[in-house]
């Protein structure tokens, strides 16, 4: 997930919750052989001058997402193992 600066305006979580809630429905509907949130990981790819003020509130905002029960289990994963694994550096 690199950086979405819709996010941070209004309610902007909602819609990309509800969008990966089915995504991750349909992957599993489709018999998909993996939970999509152990392909995500959380991102930099930002645009530098958007964020220079806002960077911690991105990331607060990730991390409020993934203290939720329902995602909790895929913290470690988010933030950090699914880039090591994808990068295949040692866990």
């Amino acid at each position: 997930m690199a950086y979405l600066a819709q996010l941070m305006q209004g309610d902007g979580f909602a819609p990309f919750e509800a969008n990966l809630r089915r995504a991750r429905q349909d992957a599993a509907s489709a018999g998909r052989p993996y939970e999509l949130l152990e392909k995500m990981a959380y991102g930099s790819d930002w645009h530098m001058p958007d964020v220079i003020t806002r960077t911690r509130r991105y990331l607060d905002l990730f991390l409020e997402w993934m203290n939720q029960p329902e995602y909790a289990p895929y913290r470690e994963a988010f933030f950090w193992k699914n880039a090591y694994r994808y990068l295949r550096l040692p866990l």
